[in-house]
C-alpha cells in the first residue's frame, strides 16, 4: 500500500497486492479508513513506513500501537532538511 504509484511494477513482480490512495485534503479521512480496512483485510500485524510523509492519524496508531517502524531518509537530527544527503556533501 502506497500514496505513490512508483513501486506498483515491484510488487506485481512479487505477486504482492498493491494499493495506491491519493491523500487530498477533502478525501484524506475517507482514504485514510480505506487504508485500515485493507490492513485488516490482509490481516497485517506490522507496518514499516518508507516516504510516507503525512501525519499518521490516532486511530491508524491506536490499531497498531508499537508495532509501526517509520524509515526516514533524512540524517536526523543533524540535517532536518529536504535533500539531507545532498547537503551533507555539500557541508563535508
Amino acid at each position: 500500500m502506497s500514496n505513490h504509484e512508483d513501486l506498483r511494477s515491484v510488487a506485481k513482480r512479487f505477486d504482492i497486492p498493491f494499493t495506491a490512495f491519493r491523500l487530498p485534503k477533502k478525501t484524506k479521512r475517507k482514504a485514510k479508513n480505506n487504508q485500515i480496512e485493507i490492513l485488516r483485510k490482509y490481516e497485517i500485524d506490522f507496518i514499516v513506513l518508507a516516504r510516507y510523509m503525512q501525519i499518521i492519524t490516532p486511530d491508524l496508531i491506536a490499531l497498531y500501537e508499537n508495532k509501526i517502524i517509520n524509515i526516514h531518509h533524512s540524517f536526523l537530527p543533524a540535517f532536518p532538511v529536504l535533500n539531507p544527503i545532498i547537503r551533507h556533501l555539500k557541508e563535508g
